[in-house]
């Protein structure tokens, strides 16, 4: 027997269950606190290229922006703050 989520959305229209499987990907896929990142291959700004083969961690998230550290640089400190489309999440990656 289906457990009584699945019955419910087994009864909601079709435009509804795409909506929340979007919201379900979005979720999975966006930019948490402790996240490894890479910049995107098409990034925003000019400048940003230079930095694609960077490894950054995420330290805080916005609505629409991050703060990113680079990583095995000289000065860790350094901080960018961009938006978070500029980055994508790194799996299974050696620092």
């Amino acid at each position: 027997m289906a457990p009584p989520v699945l019955k419910l959305l087994g009864r909601l229209p079709g435009f509804i269950k795409s909506l929340i499987g979007i919201t379900i990907i979005v979720w999975k896929f966006s930019v948490k606190i402790g996240d490894l990142v890479r910049l995107v291959d098409d990034p925003d700004s000019e400048w940003f290229y230079q930095y694609r083969d960077r490894l950054f961690e995420v330290d805080d998230v916005f609505e629409r922006h991050c703060r990113v550290r680079m990583l095995n640089v000289v000065n860790p400190q350094r901080y960018w703050f961009a938006r978070k489309n500029n980055f994508r999440v790194v799996l299974n990656e050696n620092r």
